[in-house]
Parts: C-alpha cells; sequence; structure tokens
C-alpha cells in the first residue's frame, strides 16, 4: 500500500510570561487611574524585545502617572502602548493601556474594539462582546467588528444574536466570507443542511483557501445524506480563516520584534504552502533562536517540504536534544526514517514520540505500520487497535488491523473487525470492498453477502479494483461465468495503466474462474486482497468511473500559538 506521509509543525506563542485565560489577572483593568500599571516581567524575553518593552515603559510611565493628560496626542500614547504590549501577547498590560485610553478618548474606536480582541484571546467572552457593541457603537459600518462579534456570540451558543450580527455583515459587504461561513455555521447548528451547504459553498468559492469551513461543510452534506461528498469536504478540514481586511489587528501584529515574529510569519507561510517564504522566516528565527526546540522542530519541517530533507536530520535530532519531553521531534524522525526504508528505527522513534505524548494518535498509526512492514503483524495490530480506541472513525487503521490480522491467519478476525467498522461508517468504501474481499477469499466465508456487497460497490463506482472485487465474489458463489466477465473487463481497463504486477495477479484469477476455482487468497506481505495496487486517476476504468486514486490523510491544520499542528501520516 502507498506511503503518504507529511512532517508536523509547532508554534510557540509570543510571551510564556502570562497566561492566555483570564484566571491569571482581572478581566478589565480597574478603573482608577491612580492604582499601578500591571509592568510585565522581562526576564523571558531576547535582548531586542527587551528593549522595545522598555521604551515603551519609558513612554507610558509619566503618562500614566499624571493627574491629567495634556493633549490628545498623550492619550493616544498610551493606546498604542496597548497596542504594543497586546502584540507581545501580555493581554493584562494591553487591557490597561486600552481601558485608560477609551477613557480619555471615548469616541476613539480603536481602544473599545482592540480591547474586545484582548478580552476574546484570554476567553473572557462576555466583556468581549460589550467592548464589540462599544466599537459598533462609534461605527456601525466597522465589517471586522461585525465579524467577530458574531464569532464570538457563535461561541457562546447565542446563534440568534451572531445571526443578526453577521447579516449586519452582510449588508456591508456582500461577499464577506466570513460572514457567509459564519451563517452557514449556524444553518449547520440548526440543522438546515441545505441552507448551510449553500452558505458555505458560497464561502469557499470565495475563499477556497478558508480550510476552516472545509469541516463543516463535510458535517453539511451528511446532513443531506451524501457521505461521500461529506468525506472529500472532511478530508480537506484545517484551520485557515479568510477574515476581512483589519488595519486595527494589523497594527498589532506588526508591533513585534525577535525571533517569535519569524516563527509567527512561518508558521503563516507554512499554513498557506508557501513553503520557500517559510523556510526564509525560519532560518531567521533559527539566526537569533538555534536554542529554542520549536525553532529547529519548524525549520526542519520547512526543509522537508522546500526538498530539502537531507538538511533537516540534524534540526530534529537538535529539536529533541532540547527538549527530550517533546514528542514531534521523535515523529518527524521517524517519518524520515520510514521514507527511508529503515522501519526498525522508525520504530524506535515513533515509540519516543508516543512516550513523550501516548495521546499522539499519528505516531501510533505509523508505528503500526512500520511493524507491518518489518513482519510484527502481532505488534503492529496492537497499535492499530491503540489508535482505534482512541479515534473510532480512523478507518485507515481499521484496514490495517485487518491486514496484519490475516497475515497472522485469522482472517476471522480480520472480517470481525471489518464489521466493526461498518458498524461505525457502513458507507466507507475500503472497509466493505476488503469485506468483500475476505468473505469471498477465506474457507467458511459468505459468498451471498459478498456479492450484495460488491455489487453495492460497483453501483457506486464502478472502478477497476471495485469489479475486480465483484468477480471474486461472484467466483466464491459458484457463478464463473460472471466472474470471467467481469475479470476480463478488469483486464482490459489495467492494461493500458501500465501495473505489470496487477494484471499477472488478474490474469492469474482469471484462470481459476475459467476452471472453476474460486479467487486465490495469498496472505504474503504483497497481498493484493485487501487493497490491490492503486492506479492513477483516469486510468483503468471500467465503465465511466476512473479508478480509486490512493487515499490520503487530512490535510494539516494551520498551526495554532502554543500547539502543534497535526500532519498526515503513512498509509498501510
Amino acid at each position: 500500500m502507498k506511503t503518504h506521509a507529511l512532517l508536523w509543525l509547532c508554534v510557540i506563542a509570543l510571551s510564556g510570561c502570562e497566561p492566555s485565560t483570564s484566571t491569571g489577572g482581572p478581566a478589565t483593568p480597574p478603573a482608577s487611574a491612580d492604582l499601578a500599571f500591571p509592568w510585565p516581567p522581562l526576564d523571558a524575553f531576547e535582548p531586542a524585545v527587551q528593549e522595545h518593552l522598555r521604551t515603551t515603559r519609558a513612554t507610558l510611565e509619566p503618562l500614566w502617572n499624571a493627574t491629567a493628560l495634556d493633549s490628545e496626542e498623550s492619550a493616544t500614547a498610551i493606546g498604542e502602548a496597548g497596542i504594543v504590549y497586546h502584540g507581545y501577547a501580555l493581554r493584562t498590560a494591553a487591557l490597561a493601556a486600552y481601558d485608560r485610553a477609551e477613557r480619555e478618548q471615548p469616541t476613539e474606536l480603536r481602544w473599545p474594539y482592540l480591547r474586545g480582541h484582548a478580552l476574546r484571546t484570554g476567553d473572557d467572552l462576555p466583556q468581549a462582546i460589550s467592548a464589540f457593541r462599544r466599537a459598533l457603537e462609534l461605527d456601525d459600518q466597522l465589517l471586522p467588528a461585525w465579524i467577530a462579534l458574531g464569532e464570538v456570540l457563535l461561541e457562546l451558543d447565542r446563534r440568534a444574536d451572531a445571526k443578526i450580527a453577521f447579516t449586519a455583515a452582510l449588508t456591508i459587504h456582500p461577499q464577506s466570507p466570513s460572514a457567509l461561513g459564519g451563517l452557514g455555521r449556524i444553518a449547520l447548528e440548526e440543522k438546515d443542511y441545505g441552507k448551510a451547504v449553500e452558505f458555505l459553498e458560497a464561502t469557499l468559492r470565495l475563499a477556497p483557501q478558508a480550510s476552516v469551513y472545509r469541516y463543516p461543510l463535510g458535517l453539511s452534506y451528511r446532513g443531506l445524506g451524501d457521505a461521500d461528498r461529506a468525506l472529500i469536504e472532511m478530508k480537506q478540514r484545517g484551520q485557515l480563516r479568510a477574515p476581512p481586511f483589519d488595519p486595527y489587528l494589523t497594527a498589532v501584529r506588526e508591533v513585534p520584534v525577535g525571533w517569535r515574529v519569524h516563527l509567527r510569519r512561518g508558521t503563516t507561510f507554512f499554513t498557506e504552502r508557501k513553503f520557500d517564504e517559510a523556510l526564509r522566516e525560519f532560518e531567521q528565527a533559527y539566526a537569533s533562536a538555534p536554542e529554542v526546540a520549536t525553532v529547529r522542530l519548524n525549520l526542519g519541517s520547512a526543509l522537508v517540504r522546500a526538498g530539502r530533507g537531507e538538511d533537516s536530520w540534524e534540526h530534529f535530532e537538535e529539536a529533541s536534544r532540547l527538549d527530550p519531553t517533546a514528542a514531534l521531534p521523535w515523529f518527524n524522525l521517524g517519518v524520515l526514517s520510514g521514507r527511508a526504508g529503515d522501519d526498525a528505527r522508525a520504530v524506535n522513534f515513533y515509540e519516543r514520540a508516543t512516550g513523550a505524548d501516548p495521546g499522539l494518535l499519528d505516531a501510533h498509526f505509523n508505528r503500526g505500520n512500520a511493524l507491518r512492514r518489518l513482519g510484527r503483524d502481532r505488534d503492529a495490530s496492537a497499535a492499530y487497535r491503540l489508535v482505534i480506541a482512541g479515534a473510532p472513525g480512523r478507518m485507515e487503521a481499521r484496514l490495517g488491523e485487518a491486514l496484519a490480522l490475516v497475515r497472522l491467519g485469522e482472517p476471522a478476525q480480520a472480517i470481525a473487525r471489518l464489521e466493526e467498522a461498518l458498524a461505525v461508517d457502513a458507507r466507507h468504501r475500503g472497509s466493505r470492498n476488503a469485506l468483500v474481499r475476505l468473505l469471498a477469499t477465506q474457507p467458511g466465508g459468505d459468498p451471498v453477502r459478498a456479492i450484495e456487497l460488491g455489487n453495492g460497490l460497483v453501483q457506486e463506482e464502478s472502478s477497476l479494483e471495485h469489479v475486480e472485487t465483484l468477480a471474486m465474489a461472484y467466483a466464491a458463489g459458484g457463478r464463473f461465468d460472471v466472474a470471467v466477465d467481469l475479470q476480463r473487463k478488469a483486464i482490459d481497463a489495467a492494461r493500458p495503466a501500465g501495473i505489470d504486477a496487477w494484471v499477472k495477479t488478474l490474469e492469474a484469477n482469471l484462470d481459476r474462474y475459467q476452471k472453476n476455482q474460486p479467487a486465490a487468497a495469498p496472505w504474503d506481505a504483497n497481498s493484493p486482497v485487501l487493497s490491490p495496487p492503486p492506479l492513477n486517476s483516469g486510468k483503468g476504468s471500467v465503465g465511466n468511473s476512473s479508478t480509486t486514486p490512493p487515499s490520503a490523510s487530512p490535510p494539516p491544520p494551520a498551526p495554532s500559538a502554543g500547539a502543534a499542528a497535526s500532519g498526515s501520516t503513512s498509509a498501510p
């Protein structure tokens, strides 16, 4: 079976000095300007950032302590100091400055608007709502404020109010992807699947890169009964959004200096698949902070995606040395080892990754694949079971376990596992196809059920793989004339594709059918019974449908501050 592998990427927050939730300090600063300003400690920052924050304090401190400000410029300076603290994720200091600036300049919409975003990142959502509404009182045409208000209301499950906010945004900009996407999410929550599809499809036509809407679109299609389209959309899920242009937040993002800025920019480029740009940013972060494990990890990932995988190994190794408790460097070393054909070494790295993070299912899954390729099928089966326990809907793990069980000489157990898979997702074609092949080739199987399931597969998609499977089923049921006819069609479709090994297998089974014998059931490492070699899309079709392309894991979601972003892993 074909292997697909992408590496994990991680980015850390701009500041590690302050909790990101509201428990780290008061939700809003005190009303009295006479109280001390919450000056943040600087020790954890690199020298360039420390100097920036010292300069900011030197400007702000005399203004903060003044009994009365002498000009509008002084009030503005306090708010702009808040922007600096906001840019470095120093939320408590930013909120204090925004609050004072808003009191001094009550008609300046920047301060309540930015205060709303600072409150939102601290999960202080009710006060964020009040701040965004205050900004809209000052300018009801501020599109980003309507979008932010709608998103916060939706987070609190206040759908009716959120719908009002997103609808207001559409009156300002009728083609706002964020507003359309918000209304689509609301329609999904209200189980109005048709309307949800309408809104979300419109969103993605306007902003095809906005992968955050793919998963709700998939759920909407599933609600309409279109499981195949649902799976297609869900596999493209991610975290990229399509926010409206926002000059105020842009100013916040442009404030910081230092390696964390390059790390953040590189992460943005990486998730946008601009790997050369990401590599340049990560290299600049590395030049300033070679001792930071996350910098090494992300630089290594960008090198791989930029086609320089041979240069990435040292960075993953150094990341694992700098932070032995981090799972992702070990995981990436495992991926590289597997790509190089060193499965024994890959298994060791995956075990280090799962030791650091037992919940890293991708590492368990890849470990299972490597173990199976090493012939350690019992251990592989156990690894797949860990994945299934954590993610019951991960069908590729169920297929991997079934193949391992077949090779262990336990096809009846493999059939039982595939029946369990269909109980989770009755429309999953890969599981149905594998089950038909086992029912048709295993002594004591069920030819009647195999023919029924096989016909269903071909009716949905008359791919070469499904036609071959159906031929196996008819041969198992003693209908060799039908099996011969189907097998010849499969061979005629396979020859132009140039998959010689598959053609030989098809011809060998055709010879058996002509002799009134069922299909052979080779259970060796190269067994085509569960999954034959994939063809390129568009070649080898039987009827009107092209052959099924190789399955792939979901694309990686965009990294977020303080969290790792998953990548796709090797398929069984």
